[in-house]
């Protein structure tokens, strides 16, 4: 059988999910293509990678001066349904039928939204001779219902999904989880790694933002500095090389030595692994990752990213905390010392999200339908 897996030039967490199925695909001896959607149109794919980094460097900006609207904006985001740019689909329309000429796959599975509203199109229309899946890439059930209607794999099964049958009359619907690598569910011992990264014994706190690592890193690194002491700060920068920069300037500067500073990594399981506490934005990728190491999660609560919904989803389930600023990261770890035992049950109910088995049943589902 020969899979064809579709995703994007951004969006660290959907090339993630797809390499977790393609590892899963491949050890079964199946022939897998992973590409990229607008990998044969470089005007396209340039657009929409550099219009991504851009408009993800501007948000921070963005967010300083509007804070005050946030709640403005919240509520009016809230529950909302996505909007899918007829662009890219009339793209994803183009570029799925060029490589069906080249591949000749069995089957496409993508967990891109708007690639997944082509495929149903052309399936409609009779020009997509093989089957497909759609994986919805986050925990916020209703973003499906004006997704793929036909051949969608779920996140999550909760009420909202017996909702969506009633609403929208939607079929063919399965829960997969979301898709985590071999590596997050196969380490060596905590300590171990902590000797292999240097990471002291004792609290560790790991701080991320994405694979662009856009925000004010540096201020936030200032901040906890002055307030945790006690405990070690692994600060992850991603492709945002500036404020690495900046960082290393301030710690030589400063004598801080409790911070370790990194730029974009390739091993994310092994410093989650190594924390006690990881904060980091709500995405389905990195929450799903979170969970599969039964690890404690504090989510960034920032209304104006995608991750917005998921963010919801997880406070109406009290498997996170939300923070905004520093001192509020502070805040949160001193209540950990404090009641350890809420914070247990906290982090048991973010690890019932995944089990880390979401690609296994995602190639079951892809062998079966194919």
């Amino acid at each position: 059988m020969k899979v064809l897996l579709l995703s994007l030039l951004v969006g660290e967490g959907l090339i993630k999910m797809n390499r977790s199925v393609e590892e899963v695909l491949t050890a079964r001896g199946h022939r897998v293509r992973a590409a990229r959607i607008y990998e044969n149109d470089p005007q396209k794919e340039k657009f929409n990678g550099e219009g991504y980094y851009k408009a993800m460097k501007l948000i921070p900006h963005l967010l300083v001066l509007g804070q005050k609207f946030g709640w403005w904006f919240g509520s009016r985001l809230k529950g909302t349904r996505p909007v899918f740019l007829g662009s890219d689909i009339k793209h994803s329309r183009r570029a799925v039928l060029e490589f069906m000429e080249e591949e000749k796959p069995d089957f496409i599975f993508t967990p891109v939204n708007f690639v997944g509203l082509a495929l149903e199109q052309l399936k409609k229309e009779g020009s997509l001779p093989c089957e497909y899946g759609l994986l919805s890439p986050d925990y916020h059930v209703p973003l499906c219902s004006q997704m793929c209607r036909s051949a969608a794999f779920l996140a999550t099964a909760d009420e909202g999904v017996t909702q969506m049958y009633r609403r929208y009359d939607l079929h063919n619907l399965e829960t997969t989880g979301i898709p985590v690598g071999r590596a997050f569910t196969d380490l060596p011992p905590k300590e171990e790694l902590r000797q292999k990264l240097g990471v002291p014994c004792g609290r560790n706190v790991l701080i991320t933002n994405g694979g662009f690592g856009f925000g004010r890193n540096l201020d936030f690194v200032r901040a906890l500095t002055r307030e945790l002491t006690d405990c070690g700060i692994i600060f992850v920068n991603g492709r945002n090389a500036e404020q690495k920069e900046k960082i290393d300037a301030y710690l030589a500067e400063s004598g801080v030595r409790n911070v370790i500073n990194l730029g974009f990594v390739d091993n994310m399981q092994e410093w989650m692994a190594v924390s006690d506490v990881m904060v980091g934005k709500c995405g389905g990728c990195t929450v799903s990752e979170a969970a599969a190491l039964d690890l404690n999660f504090v989510a960034y609560d920032n209304r104006f990213f995608p991750e917005m919904d998921n963010l919801k989803y997880l406070k109406d389930r009290a498997a996170t905390v939300a923070v905004r600023r520093p001192k509020q990261i502070v805040r949160v770890l001193a209540r950990y010392d404090q009641d350890p035992a809420s914070f247990e049950q906290m982090r048991a109910r973010l690890s019932a999200l995944n089990d880390g088995h979401g690609a296994e049943r995602l190639a079951d589902l892809i062998e079966n339908r194919a």
